[in-house]
């Protein structure tokens, strides 16, 4: 049985786009934006879903991050 926070985020994950989806995924199994990048661009082959530009890929993860989806921590967060 599925509490009522997973129904929500079930719901929620069924409303993204598969492009979305696909981003989420790669970033899932990566640990870098980098490795999250090469990781979407297999996916897609792999879907048969048409590749996306770089710039349609960082807005993509700004789009999930900004839904809680993820957490991008940037180089210039990581210098001292």
């Amino acid at each position: 049985m599925k509490s009522s926070g997973s129904l929500a985020t079930a719901s929620r994950l069924k409303g993204l786009s598969t492009a979305h989806k696909l981003v989420l995924l790669a970033v899932l199994q990566s640990r870098t934006v980098g490795e999250a990048y090469r990781n979407f661009y297999e996916l897609a082959r792999s879907h048969g879903f048409p590749e996306l530009s770089e710039r349609r890929l960082k807005d993509v993860l700004g789009e999930l991050e900004v839904m809680g989806y993820v957490s991008v921590r940037r180089e210039e967060e990581t210098t001292s």
